[in-house]
């Protein structure tokens, strides 16, 4: 059930909100280090569900505030197939990048169609950099990377940068161990890494609590931040759910070392957004001048979060 106070198309409630994290940060930093520097690629690594694709939707849909100018940016899901094919791969490209005409059926005719629809992308922004982000780079065929270096080749004839970051599970690491043979490809699109780690302290959750509390937004301009829409009666009391981060995150450790989990290390973003969904639902409807945070709504919205379901491994367990 939703918050009482809440509008259906609130961020939180339709899972689109972006909610800011130090890792989230240091992702940006590190891909705008790219851009400005005209480094050709890099690999973003973590586990799933920390927020690798977060960060790079983040980016894409920020570029303009990040680096002054609308830079070409785009999110590339990929695919895994057993045998790829040059025409699916560059026809994928097409499709992403907004191609407006019919998918080619040759391959030839994709290899032009790529280069000139990239190059008119490059004219219409007035910038001569193309940021790709490709998703779940793990499953990307060493055919595929060759594909890639041509096209990187063939924009650089027309004075246009392609930067690829390459979005990965840490077996991505694996794959370009394995591409050492191929120094034209780890050099120019794996060169640099960094890794993308969840919620890892208390600090980390309160960061996330803070942008719920006051450096949030909606609807544009309103002024009122994600608690606040939840929880308005309470907010303008000082109610804040960073004040409680330290016993959020020291429950989530209680509830790690009830399961008999030995490496509990970090929470995903994918738990953190359904914990605090469920959290904000049950304060709405509590919501008063005298609104109090206690154990059991923490306890119950870990539940709720699939954290004990997703996180806590059985390979995880202590010895008994």
């Amino acid at each position: 059930m939703k918050g009482t106070h809440v509008p259906l198309d609130h961020p939180l409630e339709r899972n689109t909100a972006i909610l800011p994290t130090p890792a989230l940060n240091l992702c940006v930093n590190e891909i705008k280090t790219w851009v400005e520097d005209y480094v050709p690629g890099g690999i973003l690594h973590g586990t799933q569900r920390v927020g690798k694709t977060f960060a790079s939707k983040f980016i894409e849909k920020r570029v303009e505030q990040l680096f002054g100018k609308q830079i070409p940016t785009y999110f590339h899901c990929c695919s895994d197939p057993k045998n790829p094919t040059e025409l699916d791969f560059f026809s994928g490209l097409l499709k992403t990048t907004g191609f407006a005409l019919d998918a080619p059926t040759r391959t030839n005719r994709a290899r032009i169609s790529i280069v000139n629809h990239f190059e008119c992308i490059s004219l219409e922004s007035k910038d001569n950099r193309i940021i790709l982000m490709l998703d779940d780079a793990q499953w990307i065929q060493r055919s595929e990377y060759h594909w890639l270096m041509w096209l990187h080749n063939e924009l650089d004839k027309r004075g246009i940068f392609l930067i690829v970051a390459l979005v990965g599970q840490p077996e991505l690491l694996t794959k370009a161990d394995q591409l050492l043979e191929f120094p034209e490809i780890t050099a120019r699109f794996m060169a640099e890494a960094v890794e993308v780690r969840g919620i890892c302290d208390a600090e980390d959750l309160r960061f996330i609590l803070e942008a719920l509390d006051t450096k949030s937004e909606f609807p544009n301009g309103s002024g009122i931040s994600f608690a606040a829409a939840y929880v308005p009666t309470a907010h303008r009391e000082g109610f804040r759910l960073a004040g409680h981060a330290d016993r959020i995150f020291n429950l989530f450790q209680r509830k790690a070392t009830d399961n008999s989990v030995k490496n509990f290390d970090q929470l995903t973003m994918q738990t953190i957004k359904r914990f605090t969904l469920s959290l904000l639902r049950q304060l709405s409807a509590l919501d008063s001048k005298y609104l109090q945070l206690l154990d059991s709504m923490i306890l119950d919205s870990i539940e709720k979060s699939g954290f004990q379901r997703l996180e806590l491994k059985k390979t995880n367990r202590m010895p008994r």
